[in-house]
């Protein structure tokens, strides 16, 4: 999958911030494993005020130009 290749750190939350996914970029950034991510709000682990959050809505998309 393209997400574990990316050398940027990806993670999918749910609407209310949980984690849903993590590439390994991710998971070695915030130095956690899979079982300590998964199902877990983001907000645990950082500060709002600290993410770089980028937003979509179920279904939604985003272009690049």
């Amino acid at each position: 999958p393209i997400l574990e290749q990316l050398p940027q750190g990806v993670l999918l939350l749910d609407e209310a911030g949980r984690c849903g996914y993590a590439n390994p970029a991710a998971r070695e950034l915030l130095c956690l494993t899979d079982d300590a991510l998964l199902g877990a709000p983001l907000t645990h682990y950082l500060d709002a005020f600290e993410m770089g959050v980028d937003v979509h809505a179920p279904g939604g998309h985003r272009q690049v130009c």
